[in-house]
Order: C-alpha cells, then structure tokens, then sequence
C-alpha cells in the first residue's frame, strides 16, 4: 500500500467517467466522478457522494439512507474493490477495474437480495477528462552517468497524446498508445517499431523490434515520489550478443 498511496497523483481511476450503454447491462447510467481528498478517495455521482480510504473501514454515503455505507480494498493501480452495506448487512460488491490505457472503468456489481439471489451486473464507462492528468511518466528526464550502465541517450521526455505518449530522445522519436501494437519509431539505426504496456501508473514496458523481431525490452520504473526513473534494458546487439543495461535518470522538468 506504501507504494500506491505515493501514487495517488497518477491514480487511473481520477476524473470524469460518462457512461457507455452500448457495452453495459443496464441502459441508463449517470456521470460518475473521482477525485482525492487527502488520502481519501471522493466519489460524486447523481447526488450520491463518499470520501473513503483504502483500509476497509465504513465510510457513510451521503445522499442515500444515514444507515448505508461503503469500505474500499485496493487491490492493485487498476483495480478496487467496494462493498456497500445498509447497517451491517452488505447488499452490494462491486469491483471497479480500469483498461491498461485508461480510458475504460469496468464496473461488475454483485448485489445481495433478501431470499438469498446474487445476481450479477457489468456496466461500463469512458474517461472524458483525468485521462494523463499527474502522470508521473510524462516530462524530462536526465541520464545520471554516476549511476548508469551502459550508453542511453543524456536526455528523453515523454509528453501526453490522447491515450498514449510521444518520446524523443537523442535523434530518435515515436508516438505511441498503451495497447501492444506495434508503432513506428523514426531516427533509430537499430528499431523500427516500438510497443507499450502500462504495468502499473509508475511502471512502462517498452518492447523494440527491427523487422518485426524483438531487440530491445526496456523497463522504466518510476519512483514512489516522481523524481528518478530506472530503465533496465535487456536484448540483443547487431553482432548477437546479449546485453543488459540499467539507465538512471532524474525529473529534469514537468
């Protein structure tokens, strides 16, 4: 938990949710909204509100029955668990999920009916806004050579482009979304297409390919507090040897 409450500021679940009926169970749904109140997780939706941390206690929810309340369990970066009680008889489970890319919360709800029923409900919703906003990837960043093996480019920076990012660095350059596909990088003499994945809000996995073939996965893992990056790069030189670098850098600039 150390971990994801240092995260906070990049937390995936932050901003405006709308609701997408085409891919949900029921119909109808509202505008559904997350922010942080100190360590507490704000929800606000149709006049419902709550602010809860993440350490399973009853939290009331106003705007609903004085007796009804919600406790809330992370479970990783991308995923929450809720439970709903009126008194201390639970009546929902919900697990909130959202996409690698961000831009889709999966919400599956598991009420409990009074004869016993659970029956099960996904619903589905899109970000329109909060999509990048804190995240602790994107800005410049400087190679520390007294902490670095082996040669990287002195500078890179990410910056935010819809869901994905586009890096420069050096002569090389490439724009790319979170998905695993493949995305052409220009001014490199070694890849020609690069793909993303969004391990966790602090961690990317880039995978680099010449002609279709793997060369060069890089892991950049960004520290709690947003002001280093390690990059652990393992592949293969143009000769066939292997190879396995650690780059360092620092937050040069937002």
């Amino acid at each position: 938990m150390g971990a994801l409450a240092a995260a906070y500021g990049a937390d995936p679940f932050l901003g405006a949710w709308i609701f997408n009926p085409a891919k949900s169970d029921v119909k109808r749904g509202l505008l559904v909204e997350y922010s942080m109140d100190g360590d507490r997780l704000k929800y606000s939706s149709g006049g419902v509100e709550y602010a809860a941390r993440f350490d399973g206690r009853a939290s009331a929810l106003i705007g609903l029955s004085t007796h009804a309340t919600v406790s809330l369990k992370r479970l990783d970066d991308h995923r929450v668990e809720a439970t709903y009680k009126r008194g201390e008889t639970v009546v929902n489970t919900s697990t909130l999920v959202v996409s690698p890319d961000g831009r889709l919360l999966t919400v599956t709800s598991v009420s409990t009916r009074p004869n016993g029923e659970r029956p099960s409900l996904i619903n589905v919703y899109q970000k329109i806004s909060g999509t990048q906003e804190g995240d602790p990837l994107l800005g410049t960043w400087e190679r520390n050579p007294m902490k670095s093996l082996g040669n990287a480019q002195a500078q890179i920076r990410y910056e935010a482009e819809g869901s994905g990012v586009t890096f420069s660095g050096g002569h090389i350059e490439y724009s790319a979304g979170f998905d695993g596909r493949d995305y052409p990088v220009r001014g490199s003499v070694l890849s020609d297409t690069v793909s993303l994945k969004r391990v966790e809000s602090h961690v990317l996995e880039e995978i680099w390919k010449a002609s279709g073939k793997v060369v060069n996965t890089v892991r950049r893992v960004v520290s709690p507090d947003g002001r280093v990056m390690t990059a652990t790069a393992t592949g293969t030189t143009p000769q066939g040897d292997p190879f396995s670098d650690v780059y360092v850098y620092d937050k040069a600039a937002p």
